[in-house]
């Protein structure tokens, strides 16, 4: 492939990803809508609390001290949220339904969800399971803020001297982290794809796919390969 059409390709890509809102509307027409699956794990919600209580200006223990002393309160309300969700996600998984509990439908500290594309739905997979996941989140995250009497205040990063509190779970747990595939990485998969396809189809060009497809990966551009 030579240097003037590698940088007429990538060009093309460059274009297509600086397009105003052109994330945004793939996601929304899209993105949301591909099989999905949503992962719930008690451990990285652990995790996520504690680094939100050491970052907090409104609380004197770090996380990891201040679970130890309320750890069976604490596990009391994991336990009711991991509840919710079996409870929530197997009403959702109905026969034909494309919903399907991979793992934690009985027990356990870590559930999986896969929600498939469905050809003759228009549902968007990404908010029906993430709707479920955040309400039982902010049941959750409400419940702890009584727990430990106060809700966490952490230092803005953008204004100097703002306190924010966190009193929704959104501003301390994020939905996109427990979503199982990147809706970034899917835009720029179907972007690489439709560069390559028009490459490829433009009878003036003497590249094939297969060099076309090496000359990417050699850039490290692997989010899309006949290979994965």
């Amino acid at each position: 492939m030579s240097k003037e059409n590698l940088e007429i390709f990538l060009k093309k890509i460059d274009t297509e990803m600086k397009k105003g809102k052109a994330s945004k509307i793939w996601r929304a027409e899209t993105g949301d809508k591909l099989t999905t699956i949503l992962t719930v794990d008690i451990e990285k919600i652990t995790k996520t609390i504690k680094a939100a209580v050491d970052a907090a200006t409104n609380v004197t223990t770090n996380g990891d001290t201040l679970i130890k002393e309320i750890e069976t309160e604490y596990n009391a309300l994991t336990n009711a949220l991991m509840t919710t969700l079996r409870t929530k996600f197997k009403a959702l998984a109905k026969p034909n339904s494309g919903v399907k509990v991979l793992e934690g439908s009985v027990k356990g500290n870590r559930i999986r969800v896969k929600l498939d594309k469905l050809e003759s739905s228009n549902r968007d997979n990404f908010h029906t399971g993430g709707d479920v996941a955040t309400a039982a989140l902010q049941t959750f995250y409400g419940a702890f803020v009584v727990l430990i009497g106060k809700v966490l205040e952490r230092e803005s990063a953008k204004t100097k001297g703002k306190i924010i509190k966190q009193k929704a779970q959104g501003q301390v747990f994020n939905i996109e982290h427990i979503k199982g595939k990147s809706n970034v990485q899917g835009f720029i998969n179907d972007k690489i794809k439709e560069a390559i396809e028009e490459h490829v189809n433009n009878p003036e060009k003497k590249d094939t796919l297969k060099n076309l497809e090496a000359d990417i990966a050699s850039l490290g551009l692997k989010t899309y390969c006949k290979s994965q």
